[in-house]
């Protein structure tokens, strides 16, 4: 008898579990058409993509030069768009511990994490080095962006929340730690780009500002030949020479 009532509860937890399964596969299945046309009307241009079941899409817009994260919400999903420039800085965490930060120090000019200063280059401070883990347990990892909007300076993208503390030397724990370290260097990568970007531009401007155009006492014919002459010496780049060549004929 006994026997009988342990198979009867082992069946109805049973059926119970592969009730709750469908539902959320129902749910996972609406979830992905409305990302389809969230990522259709805004012509988004996937180059790595990352989902959390029945929570939301993140999508790597390289041709567009964002980061797209799409979360299911009804009516209507919550749509966030954050361009490359206005990343300054990414930081991972396991729970409420940093375990890598990567900063734009133009911007930042660097974050004490754990008494070691971390900026611009980038910096692992443990969990992610290949080193020992001292923690031996993480219920969640997540990335935090620091974006250049006054108004709402940071985001948080949970990559993985684990049921229960999961050990930092089991499997489910490192198909998550792989993960969140993949995105985290490339957000690492556009940081780096976006401020070496920003180098050139203040660059150039500072080059500008050394070759004085006076349109009203020359020609702009003559102008030209100052800048081909200086193009030819070196001082200035062929993009440098275009953009005041360009300016010149548009006085």
């Amino acid at each position: 008898m006994a026997i009988l009532v342990c198979f009867l509860i082992a069946g109805v937890c049973f059926l119970l579990v592969a009730l709750i399964n469908k539902g959320e596969d129902k749910i996972e299945d609406i979830r992905q058409k409305s990302v389809n046309k969230v990522i259709e009307e805004n012509k988004i241009t996937i180059s790595k993509r990352f989902d959390m079941k029945m929570v939301y899409t993140l999508i790597h817009d390289n041709k567009n030069k964002c980061i797209w994260v799409i979360l299911y919400s009804k009516p209507k999903d919550i749509i966030k768009q954050f361009n490359y420039q206005d990343i300054i800085q990414v930081e991972l965490k396991e729970d409420d511990e940093t375990v890598g930060v990567t900063s734009r120090t133009s911007q930042l000019g660097g974050a004490l994490v754990g008494g070691a200063l971390a900026g611009g280059v980038g910096a692992v401070i443990g969990g992610l080095s290949g080193k020992q883990k001292q923690k031996r347990a993480v219920k969640s990892i997540k990335l935090i962006l620091t974006l250049d909007d006054l108004e709402n300076p940071t985001y948080s993208i949970e990559i993985e929340r684990f049921h229960k503390p999961v050990d930092t030397n089991s499997r489910e724990y490192a198909n998550a730690n792989n993960m969140a370290f993949n995105w985290f260097k490339l957000l690492e990568v556009i940081i780096k780009k976006s401020e070496k970007e920003n180098k050139i531009e203040r660059d150039n401007e500072q080059v500008m500002d050394k070759v004085e155009v006076n349109i009203p006492n020359s020609s702009i014919a003559d102008e030209l030949s100052k800048l081909a002459l200086l193009l030819k010496e070196g001082v200035l780049s062929e993009e440098e020479f275009n953009n005041q060549k360009k300016r010149l004929l548009s006085s």
